[in-house]
């Protein structure tokens, strides 16, 4: 089994190179826009967006967007405006047509092991509260996965690497290139309490998920 690679950049353009050969991960170290960074951080836990849905083509996702938003603040557009450029990005890069669009407010501790996506290519950016979590090749135990029991999957706990917020990561599932023990295997962080509730947005091909 080859070496499974990952590749970091502030340069957006590095999330073209998930496509490459033996690469499961690639991400955008970005510095928030002000203004949705403002939205994000200051809507209170219970009333952060919580919506799913499919989007093509022609279709202004923002509108779903905003109308998800509960909390009348003047900075929920912004906010908005992010999510589109990077359904527009994920479009681009993946060649899909439709996506589906998932902005989820987490308050509990349901994706708590350690997993690979049953996808072909998942973007995904925290902009609340802690990133996802994730294993290099070498920190990762694949005959344990899916057995229900992190101790199976992790060598050594303190080598778990983590997401930063507003980072964009486009990582491979299983069903990349169909060949057994790639995709990269990630879990959501615990959260302690609903006053620490997370905000993601996870999109995918509509028509592969």
């Amino acid at each position: 089994m080859k070496t499974r690679r990952h590749v970091f950049s502030h340069d957006r353009s590095v999330l073209a190179r998930i496509k490459e050969e033996g690469l499961d991960l690639a991400v955008w170290v970005r510095r928030a826009p002000a203004a949705a960074k403002r939205y994000a951080r200051f809507c209170p836990a219970s009333m952060l967006p919580d919506v799913r849905f499919v989007t093509g083509p022609g279709e202004d996702l923002r509108l779903k967007i905003i109308a998800a938003a509960t909390w009348p603040d003047k900075h929920v557009r912004a906010f908005a405006e992010d999510v589109a450029m990077l359904a527009d990005l994920y479009r681009r890069i993946s060649g899909a047509k439709k996506v589906l669009i998932r902005l989820e407010r987490v308050v509990n501790d349901g994706c708590r092991l350690f997993h690979v996506d049953h996808v072909k290519l998942r973007l995904v950016c925290t902009y609340r509260g802690a990133g996802s979590e994730w294993l290099t090749e070498g920190n990762a135990l694949r005959a344990g996965i899916g057995k229900g029991n992190n101790a199976l999957v992790v060598r050594n706990w303190p080598a778990v690497r983590h997401l930063c917020p507003w980072a964009v990561a486009l990582q491979k599932g299983e069903l990349f290139t169909g060949v057994p023990e790639t995709g990269l295997p990630h879990r959501s962080p615990p959260v302690a309490s609903a006053f620490e509730a997370r905000l993601v947005l996870v999109i995918d091909d509509a028509d592969a998920a």
